[in-house]
């Protein structure tokens, strides 16, 4: 029967009921020690008495008195006592935080959620979640009545009574009804509609289990209806185990399309083709939210609905003459500077839209790949002076025509040409545009027809990135400023070129010289120039080995406010703040960064700087794992793999792939990272000290990641003098992420209680507290 309120169990004494379902009866109860009222839980009377239940019930108390996390039930106390007469055997129970709120199946029974909301409340749901695997335990019966939402908006994760430790076989667990109430012993685990494929089957479960859960859950939450609902649990278990999952977007909601593939992923059939994490699951949730579609990283809120998004594919060159396919992706890039003009609007950069010339592959998947509902295509005919330009409009989503259009004249319209095929793109868009706008659509840098043709081919070239091909473009630009004079536009690819040649390696001195010199003449030209105020600091801040200042990052913000895409502006304000173990504003400006180049190579190496920034190798390992799958044999992420192996302790593996990479790329600057990290982790001091040749000791003092790492070899080596003359270094050139450097990294254990460490923190800690951002 149930507890009588008043009645004592052990020192706590009994209020109220507050509910009870068949994992057992919660009670409100007063602690008198110290004055608060808890929760108390009890195992049923009817089930007290079963060796198997009260195993279990334990077995929750123990998984929550492991995990201390904000999204997690906490637990005081578990114990034994005999409540009365009556009672034939000491009752066990569980003394919990007491929660004011409800759970989420009461919260959907009464509203559906935003996506917004949805999501939020996911990504804090992963969280708990992650704090839980990272203990071993598996919560396997995730849903809307084991999830609570407090009345001061806090997310827990209750019931972990089916919680085990590992990957565990099914069979000793039960299935639930759509009610959630347990029924026969020994067959399934967890709660029909919520369980993973492989509960179904009884194949066993592990951390992707509750993935699959928690996908469920954060369907249900966005859409108002359960993933796999159907009229008989045998017919849902079927769904689960053979029904494709729904879509977010097929129901109606408002919700980006990058929800449902968050889900989709949530829900594959294979937990190998889920996310392998829950951290990585929470991260993809909050880049939904961290950074608005297109939109600054200051708290503005973001629309409501989907942000119109394009990608403009190369335009095909039907040129009779070969050599005029310069002007086809010229054209393409001139069309792709138009609508990146327009902020209500989402375009792909051309770095990854050139990735698809030449491409069969369907419209409809490369706007799948891109995160787009629109694609643009179209083609130049260009003989002598001739032209004639079509281009044409299609919704991915339904892959039907929207717009169509069809341009003849001659060289001199092309100007002309260009802007009505803007135009008429927002138009069949419906995009807002304000006056600036449009009149930075009208204005044309360069009105010379021949200065034109001349940055349209450097332009291309530039893309090459080889030194032959850089130089091709340097005498394309100088052309065209022969022929009109000073020009701001001309003067800053002037300045990228020589930004490529010392990215590259060649001359980077001289050429970093000639970069800022471009950089300020573009400046005097044009003071509002983003892309020049971007070149400016990063040549002299990131590539000088010159600390950044207030004054750079205020330069970077300017050049950000006139051009919210800017990509190297992006970038070397994100790389600002991941020195500062700011990830937070980090990781907003990464995902504006992705939203625009998602096929960039920053949009898979910076995820990786984030999570080892951050102290989370297991994610940084998964993101390194994406990158090298997309490129398998590149040196810099073999490089990058090597590090997260060793970071995530999976030492022999680090050691093994740099092996490899030494074989394969030996002289590789990042070949030479990886074997620093090999001596280290030898314990070869020396050969790390004879590794660090004149050119490679002045390219690691330059940047202070990788001093940071040159510091850490030498604190896996033993080398305890190197290692804090190294990191000082570091901390010198503005690598001053505290929580980092004191406790999270494992691989500076050996230098914590050293007096010179510890004093080098205390000037850390004070730089890290005083960053601002």
């Amino acid at each position: 029967m149930p507890i009588r309120p008043g009645t004592r169990l052990g020192p706590f004494e009994v209020i109220a009921p507050l509910g009870a379902g068949g994992m057992g009866e919660v009670y409100r109860a007063r602690d008198a020690r110290l004055d608060r009222d808890v929760a108390v839980k009890v195992l049923p009377e009817a089930v007290a008495g079963d060796p198997e239940r009260l195993a279990r019930f334990e077995r929750e108390a123990k998984a929550l008195g492991r995990i201390e996390h904000p999204n997690i039930l906490t637990i005081h106390e578990f114990g034994r006592d005999t409540p009365g007469s009556g009672a034939t055997a000491p009752t066990a129970y569980v003394v919990t935080e007491l929660l004011t709120g409800e759970t989420l199946r009461t919260r959907l029974g009464r509203e559906r959620l935003g996506w917004r909301r949805a999501v939020e409340i996911a990504a804090a749901i992963a969280d708990g979640l992650a704090a839980a695997h990272g203990q071993g335990i598996i919560h396997r019966d995730l849903k809307p009545e084991n999830l609570f939402l407090t009345a001061d908006g806090r997310v827990k994760i209750l019931d972990f009574g089916l919680a085990t430790s590992g990957v565990s076989p099914a069979s000793t667990a039960e299935t639930h009804g759509a009610t959630g109430h347990a029924t026969t012993p020994g067959q399934l685990l967890g709660t029909v509609g919520y369980m993973a494929p492989e509960q179904v089957q009884g194949t066993g479960t592990d951390a992707r289990s509750d993935i699959f859960a928690l996908g469920c859950v954060l369907f249900e939450m966005a859409t108002g209806r359960q993933a796999f609902a159907r009229e008989t649990a045998s017919e849902a278990l079927a769904a689960i185990l053979a029904a494709p999952a729904p879509e977010v977007v097929a129901s109606g909601t408002d919700a980006p399309a990058e929800l449902s593939r968050i889900v989709a992923r949530c829900l594959e059939k294979q937990p190998g083709q889920r996310f392998q994490s829950a951290s990585d699951l929470a991260f993809a949730l909050r880049a939904l939210t961290t950074a608005p579609m297109g939109m600054a990283s200051s708290g503005a809120a973001a629309p409501s609905q989907e942000q119109p998004s394009i990608v403009v594919l190369p335009f095909a060159n039907l040129s009779p003459d070969p050599d005029n396919a310069f002007f086809a992706d010229g054209l393409t890039e001139e069309i792709i500077s138009d609508l990146s003009k327009i902020r209500a609007l989402r375009v792909i950069s051309r770095t990854s839209a050139m990735q698809y010339k030449g491409t069969s592959k369907p419209l409809p998947a490369i706007a799948r790949e891109l995160n787009v509902r629109h694609v643009l295509e179209g083609s130049v005919r260009r003989a002598g002076n001739s032209l004639r330009i079509t281009a044409q409009l299609i919704d991915a989503a339904i892959d039907a025509h929207v717009w169509a259009g069809k341009y003849s004249g001659t060289l001199d319209d092309i100007f002309d040409i260009q802007e009505k095929v803007s135009e008429a793109i927002v138009a069949a868009l419906r995009v807002h545009v304000t006056p600036t706008e449009r009149r930075e659509i009208a204005e044309r840098s360069i009105k010379d027809l021949r200065a034109y043709e001349c940055y349209l081919r450097a332009t291309v070239a530039i893309e090459q990135v080889t030194e032959s091909a850089v130089h091709d473009a340097l005498r394309d630009l100088q052309s065209a400023l022969d022929i009109v004079g000073e020009n701001a536009l001309l003067a800053c690819g002037m300045s990228y070129a020589y930004w490529w040649l010392a990215n590259i390696g060649v001359a980077v001195e001289e050429n970093l010289d000639r970069c800022e010199g471009w950089a300020r003449k573009a400046l005097a030209i044009d003071p509002a120039s983003p892309k020049a105020r971007a070149l400016l600091v990063f040549a002299a801040a990131v590539y000088r080995g010159r600390r950044a200042s207030q004054h750079d990052i205020g330069e970077l913000k300017r050049a950000l406010d006139d051009d919210p895409n800017e990509p190297l502006a992006l970038l070397c304000l994100t790389w600002f703040y991941v020195y500062a173990g700011r990830v937070p504003e980090a990781t907003a400006l990464v995902c504006r960064y992705g939203e625009r180049q998602p096929l960039d190579a920053w949009t898979f190496g910076l995820p990786i700087y984030l999570a080892w920034s951050e102290g989370d190798y297991e994610r940084g390992l998964e993101a390194t794992r994406k990158a090298l799958a997309a490129h398998p044999d590149a040196p810099n992420w073999m490089f990058h793999m090597a590090w997260s192996l060793a970071w995530a302790g999976q030492v022999q593996e680090a050691v093994a792939l740099v092996n490899k990479l030494a074989a394969m790329a030996p002289g590789h600057v990042h070949t030479k990272l990886a074997l620093m990290l090999r001596h280290g982790l030898r314990g070869e001091a020396a050969t790390a000290r004879a590794e660090l040749t004149p050119e490679f000791f002045g390219w690691c003092r330059r940047a202070p990641i990788w001093s940071y790492m040159a510091g850490t070899s030498f604190s896996l080596a033993g080398a305890p003098d190197d290692a804090l003359e190294w990191l000082a270094h570091a901390v010198d050139l503005g690598w001053i992420n505290y929580p980092l450097l004191a406790a999270k990294d494992p691989l500076l254990a050996s230098l914590r209680g050293d007096p010179r460490f510890e004093q080098l923190m205390v000037r850390v800690k004070r730089e890290w507290e005083a960053f601002e951002v």
